[in-house]
């Protein structure tokens, strides 16, 4: 007998220790394509966590709605169950406006940082956010020590490049993939 838990299944009298699991709705934006749909992953986990997880190389979403970039707007396809997307061509992922609080961090485990205005050009988007840094560290050197493959940006608006169309204004946060930005442009502290 198996025993099912969110949609997770283990065999009876398995260990079921952290099996809970969140969903949350998302923009997956690519260069071509934008993807809208669920993911899901342990309660424990943070969205950043999923994305930056060194031993995946695809993420799952579920009932997803690709959408295909026009000329000067997004374009929806047909809503599809299931669609794994491949993490290095991800070039930002907001999550949705009512997506609920990460798990708090340790206190021990903070670090005060001070944001800095940005604008960050990832191709077909420009982002304009805050990056957030300790505050006796410089933008060139924080960058270049980063270890994670997306970087959060806070209070985000985001354009299209080519269009200059607003796609998003005043989002909470957007994880934006490094290897995906041709630029910044750092703007001081907001």
């Amino acid at each position: 007998a198996r025993i099912r838990v969110n949609e997770l299944v283990y065999p009876q009298g398995a260990e079921m220790i952290q099996a809970s699991q969140v969903s949350h709705r998302i923009d997956a934006y690519t260069s071509e394509m934008r993807f809208t749909g669920f993911i899901s992953f342990m309660a424990h986990r943070r969205l950043s966590d999923v994305l930056n997880d060194s031993t995946t190389t695809f993420v799952e979403l579920n009932h997803v709605i690709p959408a295909i970039w026009g000329t000067s707007s997004l374009t929806p396809l047909p809503e599809v169950d299931s669609m794994l997307l491949f993490k290095e061509n991800l070039v930002a992922v907001v999550p949705a406006a009512d997506s609920p609080a990460p798990p708090a961090a340790h206190p021990f485990d903070r670090i005060a940082k001070v944001p800095y205005r940005t604008i960050v050009y990832a191709p077909p988007l420009v982002l304009q956010g805050n990056l957030h840094f300790p505050s006796a560290v410089q933008t060139l050197m924080a960058l270049n020590t980063l270890r994670t493959d997306f970087i959060p940006l806070t209070n985000v608006n985001i354009w299209h490049l080519r269009t200059r169309t607003g796609l998003e204004s005043y989002l909470k946060l957007v994880l934006v993939n490094r290897r995906a930005i041709n630029g910044l442009e750092p703007r001081g502290e907001p």
